[in-house]
């Protein structure tokens, strides 16, 4: 068959062939990010915290546990007792994967897995968790050393939070009735864990604003009392989030969804929901 293809046709078979033994091997990954022979330099200055050194977090693809040594507990420990001695600063944490990475995680994103992994160690080091904010954010660009993706979580210092939780009393004083609301069992954050199907109720909230070109949703997270003393995270905060990072993942611009979240005093489960409704 051979005499009846060109030698360019030959040489694109074989081109496309290798092309795709390369792939399902694995080696795509490495090469469509930037791949190194060493770790990238990583860099954290802010006031008298200063560090500068191999990137010291790293990932196997599709993971979200951080492959550490006692360099990376060093500046854990370092980062831990910044926070402790400056009050009115935020650590933010903003996890990146790749969108050809699987998420098999308990978090609705691979990204978000990887910071609140990283936010875990830097609590267990003695970090104020409430002042520890995780996001996420999809990167095609990961570098890539000996099978490891480096450069996966970004560490930033602000002296503004998300936005700070309102107290319960001006909460009530501007309530309006929310359009939509999901509960969660005491302790939980997930969505799947909540006692309606999220999915639905979220599904039709994104219709229906999706319609209202004007419209925004104001997202308010609650928490109680009783199940925050159990728990290191800040619930009222990642049941926000949760909800968010679904809305976003599903086609609402981020312009468009607010967030906040609500600390009260009580024990009663009452307040382990999400509140939804509409700006117009």
């Amino acid at each position: 068959m051979s005499k009846y293809l060109s030698p360019a046709a030959i040489i694109a078979m074989v081109v496309w062939l290798a092309f795709w033994s390369w792939y399902l091997s694995g080696e795509y990954l490495t090469v469509y990010g930037r791949s190194l022979q060493q770790a990238p330099v990583f860099r954290l200055q802010h006031g008298q915290l200063k560090y500068t050194g191999q990137e010291v977090f790293s990932f196997k693809p599709s993971t979200a546990i951080p492959q550490l040594n006692p360099e990376h507990h060093q500046l854990l420990n370092s980062v831990s007792r910044y926070l402790r001695t400056h009050p009115n600063l935020y650590l933010r944490l903003k996890g990146l994967c790749a969108s050809f990475e699987m998420n098999g995680t308990s978090y609705d994103d691979l990204g978000l897995a990887r910071a609140e992994a990283l936010k875990g160690l830097l609590v267990a080091a003695g970090a104020p968790p409430r002042r520890i904010l995780s996001e996420a954010e999809q990167f095609d660009n990961l570098i890539s050393v000996e099978g490891q993706l480096h450069g996966a979580v970004l560490f930033s210092f602000s002296e503004n939070g998300w936005e700070k939780p309102v107290s319960f009393k001006s909460f009530i004083a501007n309530q309006e009735q929310a359009r939509y609301t999901l509960h969660f069992p005491e302790g939980r954050y997930e969505l799947q864990e909540t006692a309606e199907k999220a999915t639905p109720l979220l599904d039709s909230l994104i219709v229906f604003v999706g319609r209202r070109p004007k419209s925004k949703v104001l997202i308010t997270g609650f928490s109680n009392s009783q199940e925050e003393e159990k728990t290191p995270y800040n619930l009222a905060e990642l049941r926000a989030r949760a909800v968010r990072q679904y809305l976003l993942t599903h086609g609402l611009d981020r312009k468009r969804v607010d967030m906040r979240f609500v600390l009260h005093e009580s024990n009663s489960t009452d307040y382990s929901k999400v509140e939804l409704k509409i700006k117009e």
